[in-house]
C-alpha cells in the first residue's frame, strides 16, 4: 500500500511539471475583414450567392457580426451560410464540422448543397435565384 502512495505522488508531481510546459491556448481574435480566404472553398457560384443572401449581401457573404462574434440569427442559423443548428447541428458535428468555424460552415454547406440542392435555403430564394448581371 505504501508503494501505491509513493507511485501516486511521483505521477502527480510529473503531471504538474509536465503541465508547466504546455503553452496556454490563446482565444482567436475577431477577424479584421468580414470575408477571408475561406470563401474560396464554395463549390459553386450559386452556393456563394445563397450564403451571401443568407448572411449579408449576395456579393459579400459574411461569417461575423459587426462586433466580431459569429453571426447567429434569431432562428439559430449560424455563420456565413446560415446553417440552422437545430436542423443540422448534430449531423454537422457527427461529420466533424464546427458550424461556428467559417471554413467548416462552408464545407458543411457544400455537402448539404450536394445532397439537398438549394432546398435548405429556399426562404432566401428571391434574393439568389438570378445571378447578378
Amino acid at each position: 500500500m505504501k508503494t501505491i502512495g509513493v507511485i501516486t505522488a511521483v505521477l502527480s508531481a510529473v503531471a504538474l511539471n509536465f503541465a508547466a510546459f504546455i503553452p496556454p491556448v490563446k482565444a482567436p481574435s475577431p477577424p479584421v475583414a468580414q470575408v477571408n480566404a475561406a470563401e474560396d472553398i464554395f463549390i459553386n457560384a450559386e452556393l456563394k450567392r445563397i450564403c451571401g443572401c443568407e448572411s449579408g449581401t449576395r456579393s459579400q457573404p459574411r461569417h461575423y457580426a459587426a462586433d466580431g462574434s459569429v453571426l447567429v440569427s434569431s432562428t439559430n442559423d449560424i455563420g456565413i451560410c446560415q446553417i440552422n443548428e437545430k436542423a443540422h447541428g448534430a449531423q454537422a458535428h457527427a461529420m466533424g464540422f464546427d458550424l461556428r468555424d467559417e471554413s467548416d460552415n462552408i464545407r458543411y454547406a457544400n455537402w448539404l448543397y450536394q445532397t439537398s440542392g438549394a432546398n435548405p435555403w429556399s426562404a432566401s430564394f428571391p434574393c439568389w435565384k438570378h445571378p447578378q448581371p
